[in-house]
């Protein structure tokens, strides 16, 4: 599950102007 919202991020993260913090849980 972890892995899936670790990409989510990272591909939400390249259509963001603004990088949006992730939780220190990942």
């Amino acid at each position: 599950k972890f892995e899936n919202l670790k990409e989510l991020y990272l591909s939400n993260n390249k259509l963001s102007t603004i990088p949006v913090q992730l939780p220190q849980v990942l």
